[in-house]
């Protein structure tokens, strides 16, 4: 399969496109300042509202199609520029993942050693035997993981949840997509201890 091209970038048109998306922004200004004063008391005064909100879904469509047309070719050109890099940036990541893997599982199992070390010399200090209490603590030393140049190593604390029963209320979340259905299939009606469900007015046009 031949490798896409990069595509030839109209910067004389951009720059009609950027001079023509400048005055609607001085045109949006203006009509979010009108919007600003505008009193909705009356059917006429609604009436006047929604063509101006369908009007402006208008415009708003008409400078997406535009925006979509002008990025088009930079967006395949950018696409194929990603490609170049994608493989080379993949195989490094994995080989960052493995390594830091190899790094943490040789770093955990010395600190093993060294505890079971440790763990050694207090049993044989308690129970009188110098010897063996000197060999465990130079085993726990032999044990320590040193600093590598250009690598930090520090201790993450983490977490798994194995009983999710047991997890006290104050680190549970609530399911708001859960909630938003279960009132979707049994009405505004239908009561949820702690959730209060009320209507509100959700409002939408099509462009003109």
């Amino acid at each position: 399969m031949p490798e896409p091209e990069l595509q030839d970038i109209p910067v004389g048109h951009l720059t009609v496109v950027r001079d023509d998306v400048a005055a609607q922004k001085e045109e949006a200004q203006g009509t979010l300042q009108l919007i600003g004063k505008l009193p909705i008391e009356h059917q006429e005064d609604l009436d006047f509202a929604g063509e101006m909100l369908t009007e402006i879904k208008g415009k708003v469509k008409a400078l997406e199609d535009r925006r979509g047309k002008a990025t088009r070719g930079l967006l395949d050109s950018l696409n194929v520029i990603r490609s170049w890099f994608k493989p080379p940036l993949t195989y490094y990541g994995e080989c960052e993942i493995a390594l830091k893997r190899k790094i943490s599982d040789y770093t955990q199992a010395r600190r093993r050693e060294q505890e079971e070390a440790l763990r050694v010399a207090g049993q044989a200090s308690m129970a009188g035997n110098a010897q063996v209490a000197q060999q465990a603590l130079q085993a726990a030393s032999d044990a320590q993981v040193h600093k590598v140049v250009g690598v930090t190593m520090r201790d993450v604390v983490k977490f798994e949840v194995f009983d999710s029963t047991q997890v006290p209320r104050q680190f549970l979340c609530v399911n708001n997509a859960a909630i938003q259905q279960y009132i979707q299939a049994n009405g505004a009606d239908v009561q949820i201890p702690g959730v209060r469900i009320y209507k509100d007015t959700q409002i939408a046009a099509r462009a003109r």
